[in-house]
């Protein structure tokens, strides 16, 4: 049977021009009736065990999805800080042209060297702006030309500058017709934590037009659509709650802003997304929110017959300020006041390492010392440890 509320959502989904849609009954059928909906939110959920040790796991943090674990489908209250990206799941397909942006020769705007593709425009259209620059001019013309200069002092290509209102040309080199590159626009998604507003990563964040609620075997959860995958542009604070937020522009085919309707898919909507009964306020995604994991510190050494040759290395689950570790750390030997340490921090994969050396170049042999961390500790977006962190640990002969 054809289903002719779904019929009319075929429209061009992304930058790629695909075509995203049926004209047959599907369980993954999408609604295009009403405002765009965030039916789920998959995002990486942080279990802290009692020493401060992370495992993180995807997690259904807003709506369900038919079919799988309930223990994989629930509210969070301690997101990963580090490595956390959303993948934000709609019940009908967006504007591409909204969400990505396409390269140019030269930097012609705000964007520098991307440019936003104008509504209506088709593959012929970048087609004409992506000519030889001799023949640019006569070629990227019209209401959907792209890449034009828009600054008052115009475009510099090589040594040619180019006037503003005309066109600098999408980047093609390959001279297929089509831009070489794409990418997200950062301002058309932000995450708020707390006080710290996030744009997105432009370089990782993507749009994915696909509307299967079907995980497939290659992917599974983390191929399900239509999606903004989101990716935050920096640290994510701890112990905050959070929020999204869509620019206005963000919309669906009918210029209708995005909405989070309470609690996201329901566990009783087990059919179609048309046949889903939910409504929402244009604009509104108050619906949703999580809040992200404590700041934490976790020894990575053994604290009975420690190595009393080696400096002792702890591990945070986000990257922390430096000037708040030193002041936040204090040690005794044997029960009385011990300063004969120092303290180094490095960075990667969005955490900082700890490393806490003594300045004799050992510890002392079948000794016990304390570490403390006290709660002047913060994060790098100035969120403090919620308790001091101590740990005691004895030294080997």
């Amino acid at each position: 049977m054809t289903s002719s509320r779904f019929g009319i959502a075929c429209v061009v989904a992304g930058l790629a021009f695909h075509a995203a849609c049926t004209d047959t009954e599907s369980a993954t059928n999408l609604n295009p009736a009403g405002p765009p909906m965030i039916e789920q939110v998959v995002l990486t959920e942080a279990q802290i065990d009692n020493m401060g040790n992370e495992n993180d796991g995807r997690i259904f943090a807003f709506g369900t999805l038919p079919g799988l674990d309930p223990s994989m489908q629930h509210a969070v209250t301690s997101a990963a800080v580090s490595g956390q990206h959303l993948r934000i799941v709609f019940d009908e397909i967006l504007k591409g042209n909204r969400l990505e942006e396409i390269s140019c020769r030269a930097n012609v705007g705000p964007d520098g060297a991307f440019d936003k593709i104008p509504d209506g425009a088709t593959p012929d259209d970048v087609a004409h702006c992506s000519v030889a620059q001799d023949a640019l001019k006569a070629s990227c013309t019209g209401d959907h030309a792209v890449c034009l200069c828009q600054l008052d002092g115009g475009c510099l290509i090589g040594t040619t500058m180019i006037a503003k209102g005309d066109p600098v040309g999408v980047l093609d080199v390959n001279q297929d017709g089509a831009a070489d590159m794409h990418r997200f626009i950062p301002t058309s998604v932000a995450l708020t934590c707390g006080t710290t507003k996030l744009m997105a990563d432009p370089a990782k964040s993507y749009w994915y037009p696909s509307g299967d609620q079907q995980p497939p075997a290659m992917g599974g959860i983390e191929a399900i659509g239509p999606a903004i995958v989101f990716f935050p542009s920096g640290a994510v604070p701890t112990n905050q709650t959070c929020s999204l937020s869509f620019d206005p522009s963000v919309v669906d085919k009918t210029d209708i802003q995005i909405c989070a309707p309470v609690g996201g898919r329901t566990a009783d909507c087990s059919g179609n997304l048309d046949l889903c009964s939910q409504n929402c306020t244009p604009g509104d995604v108050s619906a949703f929110s999580f809040k992200t994991a404590p700041l934490t510190l976790a020894a990575t050494f053994d604290v009975m017959g420690t190595d009393k040759t080696q400096p002792l290395v702890l591990q945070a689950n986000t990257l922390l300020d430096m000037a708040s570790l030193t002041a936040s750390v204090s040690m005794t030997q044997a029960g009385a006041n011990f300063t004969g340490f120092t303290v180094s921090i490095s960075n990667g994969g969005g955490r900082s390492q700890v490393t806490v050396s003594p300045t004799a170049g050992m510890w002392q042999a079948n000794t016990m010392y304390t570490l403390t961390f006290s709660t002047a500790l913060k994060d790098t977006a100035g969120s403090p440890l919620p308790a001091p962190i101590t740990i005691s640990f004895t030294t080997g002969a």
